[in-house]
């Protein structure tokens, strides 16, 4: 029962380090649903793009292992949600 109490108080802090980013190929500011941060490309064995909101929260959009997929998604969705950014 002990082990049980510690890994749920562990849980929460490791939900904060668990998620990190690979080689950063792209970022970008963005606003969705009135928080800022950043839309981030990065990859290490495929390509992930995330938003990264002020508070360091990191939510995953797309995944992929093709670059042109990756491309493709990442520009659609700088165009809708990035700001300054040539729309």
């Amino acid at each position: 029962m002990a082990v049980l109490a510690i890994i749920q108080q562990l849980i929460p802090e490791a939900k904060k380090i668990s998620k990190t980013h690979g080689f950063v190929h792209k970022r970008a500011e963005a606003e969705i649903n009135g928080i800022r941060g950043f839309l981030v490309w990065d990859f290490i064995v495929y390509n992930e793009i995330t938003f990264d909101d002020a508070e360091g929260n990191i939510m995953s959009f797309f995944t992929s292992m093709s670059d042109d997929e990756t491309e493709a998604e990442w520009n659609r969705l700088v165009k809708k949600y990035g700001v300054n950014t040539d729309k």
